[in-house]
Formats: C-alpha cells, sequence, structure tokens
C-alpha cells in the first residue's frame, strides 16, 4: 500500500525535479522558519489527516506551502504579486503531474487527484514569505489486506512486505476530466462489463451467446451483437449472388448476349459475402461478370440459374463466353436449351477450378447460341452464384 512516507519521498522527489523549488521540507505549518532555511522558494508538507470513506481506496488529505522570501530591498508588493504568480504555477505543475503526466506520481502507483484548491499567502510586515497553499486529497489504493499482520500466529508471518498490487482501480473520468467514479472494480457497459482483476489485467465481457461465423474468422461487434468478421487466415469462403426479375425475349439465331437486368430499373439486385478484399460486379449493360484478383491456388465455382420459354423446335445452348483470368479456371457445362413451349428452368454449373496464375483482369460474358428459332425464345434470368474459397 501506499504510506505517508510515499507520498512525502513523492513530493520531495518533486522538488529535486523542479527548477523553480530550492529546498524541501515538512512537518507543521509553525516548521516554517525563516531561520532554518537558506534557500528559497520552497516547498513545505503538511499532513492534515486521512480518510477511508471510498471503497478500496484511502485519501490523504494535505496543506503544501510554496514560499519565497523577497531580499531585504524588494519591493513588497511587486514581489508579492510575483511569488504567488510562481507559487501558483508550481502548484498547478503538481496537479498536472498527479492528473495527467505521470513523471513523478507514475501512474502505476495510481494516483489519483480528488479536489485541489489554491489560497495567496502574503504578509504586511517586511521580510515575511509569500506565496500559496494548496489544500489537496490524493486518493491511493487501499484493501485492508495489502500487507500481512505483524501478528503473533498469523501464517505467514507478518515480517515480509508483499509487493503492491493494484485492486480494481478502473478510473472513469468525464470528457472534461472530471471524475465520475474515484475508485471501481468494475464498470457495466451495453450487455457486458469492464473488470479490473486486480492484478493489471482488465477484461472486457459481453452478455449473449456467440456466433458459431468458422474457423480462421475473427468477430465483430455490430448493430448490438457479435458477428463473423474479417478473415484473418486462408479458407475463407466468399459468395457472390445477382438476383434478376427481368425477362428478355429473344429472336433469330446466332450468338447473342444476355441480358440479366437492369440495376438502375430495380431489376437486378446483389448479395455478396466477401472475404479477404474480394469483389465482384457486372458492367452497365449486365451483359458480362466482372471480377476482382484472387490469391493464387484460390478455388472458382460458378452456378447461374435461367427460367427458359422456347417454342417447339428452337435449339440454343447457354455459355459464358470470353473468359479471361481466373473465369477460365472452372471448366463450365452449359446447358442445352430444346424448346418445349413451356417454362423450363436450366442451370450452367462448374467444376471447382483452381487458379493458378494472378489474374488483374477477369471477366466472362452471358451468351446464347441459338441455332433454331421459330419464334421468340423467352429468358427470365434467375440467379447468378459465383463462391471463391480463398488461397
Amino acid at each position: 500500500m501506499i504510506t505517508f512516507n510515499n507520498i512525502v519521498s513523492k513530493f520531495e522527489e518533486f522538488c529535486e525535479n523542479h527548477f523553480f523549488i530550492q529546498t524541501f521540507s515538512y512537518g507543521s505549518p509553525s516548521d516554517v522558519d525563516l531561520e532554518k532555511f537558506e534557500q528559497y522558494p520552497l516547498l513545505h508538507l503538511v499532513y492534515t489527516g486521512g480518510d477511508y470513506n471510498s471503497p478500496k481506496a484511502k485519501t490523504y488529505n494535505l496543506e503544501v506551502y510554496i514560499l519565497s522570501l523577497p531580499p531585504s530591498k524588494a519591493d513588497k508588493v511587486d514581489f508579492q504579486r510575483e511569488s504567488i504568480s510562481d507559487a501558483e504555477q508550481v502548484a498547478e505543475d503538481i496537479l498536472a503531474d498527479i492528473q495527467n503526466g505521470g513523471n513523478i506520481f507514475q501512474f502505476g502507483f495510481h494516483y489519483d487527484l480528488i479536489n485541489a484548491s489554491v489560497t495567496p499567502l502574503e504578509e504586511e510586515q517586511s521580510n515575511a514569505l509569500a506565496g500559496c497553499l494548496l489544500d489537496i486529497a490524493i486518493s491511493v489504493p487501499y484493501t485492508y489486506d495489502s500487507c500481512n499482520a505483524p501478528l503473533s500466529g498469523v501464517e505467514p508471518a507478518g515480517s515480509g512486505i508483499p509487493s503492491f498490487k493494484a485492486r480494481g482501480l478502473l478510473r472513469v473520468r468525464e470528457e472534461d476530466g472530471s471524475p465520475d467514479v474515484l475508485s471501481v472494480a468494475t464498470i457495466n457497459v451495453p450487455n457486458g462489463s469492464l473488470t479490473d482483476d486486480g492484478d493489471g489485467e482488465i477484461s472486457l465481457a459481453f452478455g449473449g451467446a456467440l456466433p458459431s461465423g468458422v474457423e480462421g474468422q475473427t468477430l465483430v461487434y455490430q448493430s448490438g451483437a457479435w458477428v463473423a468478421g474479417f478473415p484473418i487466415a486462408t479458407g475463407q469462403v466468399s459468395r457472390w449472388v445477382a438476383n434478376s426479375t427481368a425477362t428478355t425475349n429473344l429472336t433469330g439465331t446466332g450468338v447473342q448476349a444476355l441480358i440479366f437486368g437492369s440495376i438502375l430499373g430495380g431489376s437486378l439486385t446483389f448479395d455478396q459475402d466477401c472475404r479477404a478484399g474480394w469483389n465482384m460486379g457486372m458492367n452497365s449493360n449486365a451483359t458480362q461478370l466482372i471480377g476482382a484478383p484472387v490469391g493464387i491456388a484460390s478455388t472458382v465455382e460458378v452456378t447461374i440459374t435461367l427460367l427458359v420459354t422456347a417454342p417447339v423446335g428452337a435449339l440454343a445452348i447457354f455459355q459464358l463466353t470470353s473468359g479471361v483470368g481466373w473465369f477460365t479456371a472452372p471448366v463450365y457445362a452449359s446447358p442445352t436449351i430444346i424448346g418445349n413451349g413451356t417454362e423450363t428452368e436450366y442451370q450452367l454449373t462448374s467444376t471447382a477450378g483452381t487458379v493458378n496464375f494472378w489474374q488483374l483482369s477477369n471477366s466472362a460474358t452471358l451468351t446464347m447460341n441459338i441455332a433454331a428459332n421459330p419464334g421468340t425464345i423467352v429468358v427470365k434470368p434467375q440467379s447468378i452464384e459465383i463462391d471463391i474459397t480463398h488461397a
């Protein structure tokens, strides 16, 4: 625990390192004797008592006299004004070190400034000391069991003083620096708590069950819940899905681009769960797939679903053409469309192709290669799903 001896030592260390203060002393106010000290300014410390009113904390109440002695021929009024101003700046140096600096009153010892006030000191007599009185209250950790009692029969024996460990001293402050709570072990936060276990470890706990989101993933706190976060390792799966409500009418024969919908018209939407910085999209005409690069040894798998109504006698093949980059890694199974006059579902599927080279440009075009078409082939694109397993 921090004793009065420790407090005195810290004030003495402060004076030894301060450029302005020349002498340090402590005792009662009457101990400030002109004949006793040779060098000024001086700082004189008076302990006025302590209290144990805060849980796990002890408060030391102190008077700090910061005084100067005028030269015999100095103008008394001007000197007292300068002395008071200088002394208050020293007082503010003490407060700043306790509150912010941690140079002398190190944060490892948990000195906490409770309150402080300053009073100017000036005398009418000649050659009188002038400066200020700083009234200060400092809170330190106290848990009633910080050392062994020096009693016979106590185990372990009270001959030694154990090393100090803080006991629950989280410091809660407003934005302006004023304390909300002087000394606490646990702070309640939304859906959980922040706890100081007393050994310098802070733990943060949240209520509610954690999601099951997959080996190699992190957790992200989002909208009041933990969700699967961004990947930190290989083996992450990205999925990109395009959903369409468009209808395309194809007449004639030959290779024709298939329009999958309109983003601006609202007939094409995207649902994506992309990892490892990957992303996917389509060109403005919604006829071409465009993807970002993926790591070498990643795998690619594509599934495209259509609803087609083709007249009897129609014959066509739905396929991905003009493929570049990692779109050439899978082997595609292109469905053959045979007209029967009724709406039929067709799917273009692929193997899980392995990407062997780093590719900057990755795209493929959606086409319908129509061999025969005695009327109109009505195509209702349904979805495109692309799965990337990242290496």
